[in-house]
């Protein structure tokens, strides 16, 4: 998680996957940046609970440190075990000569890989 130090009083829209709600934020507030999760919008942590925030809102009022980059992880069926799934960290094995780049033709569908 990486800071973002509040610069002016704001009050920001969260929520938008639920009940939108105002968060109030004042000079000298700190919040941390959980995970991004899609066309700007993120989770923050502030004062112990966890907000769902867009950028756009904090720009002009805030400093965003720039951290660590996330993991991605894929989520694959195991050969020859029935029903037995692995979770892979995608830099470990992107190197290998079978892995390579994609287009996303769709958001949020998946399927398994298979011989065909």
């Amino acid at each position: 998680m990486t800071p973002i130090e509040v610069e002016s009083d704001v009050e920001v829209e969260t929520g938008f996957s639920q009940d939108v709600q105002m968060l109030s934020l004042k000079r000298g507030d700190t919040l941390l940046y959980k995970t991004y999760l899609a066309e700007g919008f993120f989770l923050a942590e502030f004062e112990g609970e966890t907000y769902e925030l867009s950028e756009d809102d904090l720009m002009d009022f805030a400093v965003f440190t720039r951290g660590p980059q996330d993991d991605l992880w894929v989520n694959v069926a195991c050969a020859g075990e029935e029903e037995q799934r692995a979770w892979l960290l995608l830099r470990e094995f992107q190197r290998e000569p079978f892995i390579f780049p994609t287009e996303y033709t769709s958001f949020g569908e998946t399927s398994d890989v298979t011989a065909e």
